[in-house]
C-alpha cells in the first residue's frame, strides 16, 4: 500500500516541477531567444534568404543555454508518465503486462534526461569561464574543445542506447538493458563527473582568490553542489545494479522491494535543484513583467537586500 502512495506522490511531485519548468523556465527562454534574434537580425548587414533566416534562427533557440532546459523537461515528464502508469496499471490483471514491456521504461529516460541536462550544463558552465577569459568579447562561440566534449557525451549515449535495445531485444527481460544503461550511468559519474570536480575545483578556488565574476563565482559554486549530488546517487544506482543483476532481494528485501523509490528520490532532488539553476530573471520578465518577477524572485531569495543572488547566477551570456 506504501508503494501505491508513493506512486501518487511523486506522480504529483514531478508533475508540478514540469509545470514549474514550462511556466517559468522554458516559455520565458523561448520569448527570450525570440526578442534576442530579432535585435540579432535588426543589426545584421549580411543579406540572408528565408532558408538561411530559419538556420539561424534554429541554431539561436537551441544554443547551448536551451539544453539543460530542455532535458530538464523532458525529464520532468518522463518521470510523471513512470509513476503515473505505475498508479494506473496497479491492477493484478494488467500489472504483469506494464512490468514485462513498460516497467521502469519512463524512469530510464528521466535519469536519461538528467544525465544530458547536467552534461549541457557544464559545457555551459565551462563555456561562461570561458567567455570571461576572452579578449575578443565579440565571439562567443563555443570552443571547438567544448563542442568536442558535448559530441562524445551524446555519441556515448546514443551507443549505450543501441547496445541497451539490442540486449532487451535478445533477452526479452529489460533487467539486463537496464544494467547496462546504469553501468554506463557508473562510468560516465566515474570519469566526467570526477574529473570535472576536480577541475571545477581548481576554478572555484581561483575565482575566489581572484575575487572573480560574481556570475562565474556563483554558477561554480552551484555546479560543484549538484555534482555533489550525482556523486552521491553513485551508489544508489550501484545498489541497483547489482539488484538487477543478481535478484531484488541481493542486498535486501526491503531495498529490493524500495528501490525505486529511492531512485525517484535522487532523480527528483538532483532535477530540482537543477530547475532552480535554470531560472533566469530577465527571461521571466519579458513574458510576465515586473511585478510577477519580482514576487517569484523573492520566492527563492530569502535576502531581499541588494540585487537578488538568483538574478545574478543566471545572468548567462546572451549567445
Amino acid at each position: 500500500m506504501a508503494y501505491f502512495y508513493a506512486a501518487i506522490f511523486f506522480a504529483l511531485l514531478y508533475v508540478g516541477l514540469f509545470f514549474f519548468l514550462i511556466l517559468f523556465v522554458f516559455i520565458p527562454r523561448i520569448a527570450e531567444r525570440i526578442v534576442s534574434f530579432k535585435k540579432k537580425m535588426m543589426t545584421n548587414i549580411e543579406e540572408t534568404n528565408r532558408f538561411k533566416t530559419i538556420l539561424w534562427f534554429t541554431r539561436h533557440l537551441f544554443d547551448i543555454v536551451s539544453h539543460p532546459i530542455i532535458w530538464f523537461c523532458i525529464s520532468a515528464f518522463a518521470g510523471f508518465l513512470e509513476n503515473f502508469f505505475r498508479f494506473l496499471f496497479n491492477f493484478s490483471g494488467v500489472h504483469d503486462f506494464f512490468l514485462a514491456y513498460f516497467g521502469g521504461v519512463f524512469r530510464a529516460i528521466s535519469a536519461i534526461c538528467v544525465l544530458c541536462g547536467y552534461s549541457s550544463m557544464v559545457i555551459l558552465w565551462s563555456h561562461i569561464i570561458d567567455l570571461s577569459q576572452r579578449k575578443d568579447a565579440s565571439n562567443r562561440k563555443l570552443s571547438k574543445i567544448n563542442k568536442i566534449i558535448l559530441a562524445v557525451f551524446y555519441v556515448a549515449l546514443i551507443i549505450a542506447l543501441i547496445i541497451a535495445l539490442i540486449v532487451f531485444v535478445s533477452v526479452s527481460y529489460y533487467g539486463y538493458a537496464w544494467v547496462v544503461l546504469a553501468i554506463f550511468a557508473l562510468i560516465y559519474l566515474f570519469t566526467f563527473e570526477i574529473g570535472f570536480s576536480f577541475y571545477g575545483v581548481k576554478i572555484f578556488l581561483t575565482l575566489r582568490r581572484n575575487n572573480g565574476g560574481v556570475l562565474e563565482y556563483r554558477f561554480t559554486k552551484f555546479i560543484l553542489i549538484v555534482s555533489v549530488l550525482f556523486l552521491a546517487n553513485w551508489l544508489v544506482v550501484f545498489l541497483c545494479v547489482l539488484t538487477y543483476a543478481f535478484g531484488y532481494d541481493v542486498i535486501s528485501v526491503f531495498y529490493g522491494v524500495v528501490r525505486n523509490i529511492f531512485l525517484d528520490s535522487c532523480i527528483f532532488a538532483v532535477l530540482s535543484f537543477s530547475t532552480y539553476m535554470t531560472f533566469k530573471e530577465e527571461t521571466f520578465k519579458i513574458v510576465y513583467g515586473d511585478k510577477l518577477t519580482r514576487a517569484v524572485n523573492r520566492l527563492f531569495n530569502s535576502n531581499s537586500k541588494g540585487e537578488s543572488s538568483t538574478a545574478e547566477m543566471n545572468k548567462q551570456p546572451a549567445l
